[in-house]
């Protein structure tokens, strides 16, 4: 699921022409978008985990996900918000309100934090 795709596989329409990839393997890139990022390549890293579960969660509106399907991202979105990494990003970052679609943002706020105990 995660990794650089082989050259001669067709590239994704999620990929964002490889930008993800490029944040996580040089996290300084951040300041191009963000003067003040001073994004680690772990914290590079979360929000592409973020990314690939409002991903899902998309696929999960439309109804291109079973219920199986969407029962093991569940799993392991709760999983993942368990550790400080996600979860404190995901409460400090003030503008991460703004990087996703609202119905996700409020989906890991009232559903996902609020239902996770944090170790």
């Amino acid at each position: 699921m995660f990794g650089r795709q082989k050259s001669n596989v067709e590239k994704s329409n999620s990929d964002y022409y490889g930008l993800s990839y490029i944040v996580m393997e040089r996290p300084g890139y951040t300041k191009i978008l963000n003067t003040q990022s001073d994004s680690t390549s772990q914290e590079s890293y979360n929000y592409h985990i973020l990314y690939a579960f409002a991903h899902a969660f998309e696929m999960k509106k439309m109804n291109k996900l079973s219920d199986n399907e969407w029962e093991k991202w569940l799993q392991l979105m709760k999983f993942t918000f368990q550790y400080q990494s996600t979860s404190a990003l995901w409460s400090k970052d003030s503008d991460i309100k703004k990087w996703f679609d609202p119905q996700f943002y409020n989906f890991i706020t009232n559903e996902i934090m609020s239902k996770t105990i944090t170790m």
